[in-house]
């Protein structure tokens, strides 16, 4: 879903994307070279477990080659990441055990 969207915006504005994939931390890093030697402008990384569990390799790659990247997740900045459009994961959490815990009392959900 995401790759769609991003190929339709690119190619809304008129941009060429670059699309890498990765399935081991050394293919990171041999995406991270392709991103350099096609002199990427940013990098998107997809919001999944796999990127995930390896962040602090992704946001080094990205400050080293000094390649902005944009994140979903906010675990993403602050492990260093420029920035991210995502929202902040343990805040959602908590709201979703406040209205858990209203509707156990009795609260109607629609309220």
């Amino acid at each position: 879903m995401q790759r769609k969207d991003v190929e339709e915006a690119a190619r809304a504005i008129g941009q060429r994307i670059l699309v890498l994939s990765a399935s081991s931390s050394s293919d990171i890093d041999t995406a991270f070279a392709t991103l350099v030697r096609e002199r990427a402008n940013a990098v998107l990384i997809n919001g999944d477990t796999f990127f995930n569990n390896r962040r602090v390799q992704v946001v080094s790659l990205a400050a080293r080659h000094a390649l902005p990247a944009i994140y979903v997740q906010r675990d993403w900045a602050v492990a260093g990441g420029l920035m991210s459009y995502g929202a902040n994961t343990a805040d959602a959490w908590r709201q979703v055990g406040i209205y858990t815990g209203r509707i156990l009392k009795g609260e109607k959900a629609a309220e």
